[in-house]
């Protein structure tokens, strides 16, 4: 696995889906069962399609995936389905991230932030009668267990403290990394791949510094 690859991996197991199906087909009136591959990602963000995109044209040079809209949605979805990539990408995600060294842990870990992340700044509360703000990244899912994997992986390669909690009244739960210090350290060490959240990472930082 080369960072690309731990890369695709961490964004695929926040936005991807693998699907295999029987479909049938007709030639020469003779019916015949064939087995279909596919593998998609979804996101608003059509610069963060392009990076995944790219990555695998340079893994699979012949192979072009397409970027379409999803109907009655602005979710953008990208989506490949020939067999070698699919192959390709089933063996990637079996892959334990644990074992891998710290390089590849970190674009793990950027490629699901990618995914999944959210950046903003959040109340802290009040400081002399002024309403005082902190910067936060959140990272919601389902699967809690998951959640406790990135966050051993944060604390035990990047020094990176973070907290999870159930979010109220939904089957969910949220992984947060929060506050100045903890959100520079993450700036430092791991940070974001997609331009877009980039952006809004830096963005947050400065708003913070200006106000401190």
């Amino acid at each position: 696995m080369d960072t690309d690859e731990a890369y695709l991996n961490g964004y695929t197991r926040g936005d991807g889906n693998l699907y295999s199906y029987d479909h049938l087909f007709i030639l020469d009136k003779k019916p015949k069962i064939l087995r279909g591959y596919e593998i998609c990602w979804g996101d608003k963000d059509r610069e963060q399609l392009k990076i995944i995109s790219t990555i695998i044209k340079q893994k699979f040079p012949n192979i072009i995936p397409k970027i379409y809209t999803r109907k009655n949605s602005r979710v953008l979805v990208l989506k490949c389905c020939r067999k070698i990539v699919f192959n390709y990408f089933k063996q990637l995600m079996t892959s334990d991230i644990g074992r891998e060294n710290t390089e590849k842990i970190k674009f793990f870990i950027m490629g699901f932030c990618d995914a999944e992340a959210d950046v903003a700044l959040t109340t802290n509360g009040s400081n002399k009668g002024k309403r005082d703000y902190k910067p936060r990244i959140r990272i919601t899912q389902k699967d809690k267990n998951f959640l406790l994997k990135i966050k051993k992986l944060l604390e035990n390669n990047f020094g990176i403290g973070s907290n999870i909690y159930k979010k109220w009244k939904q089957d969910v739960h949220v992984l947060q990394i929060a506050g100045n210090k903890i959100v520079n350290l993450f700036s430092q060490k791991i940070g974001f791949r997609n331009p877009t959240k980039n952006k809004k990472l830096l963005s947050v930082q400065s708003s913070f510094n200006h106000n401190h």
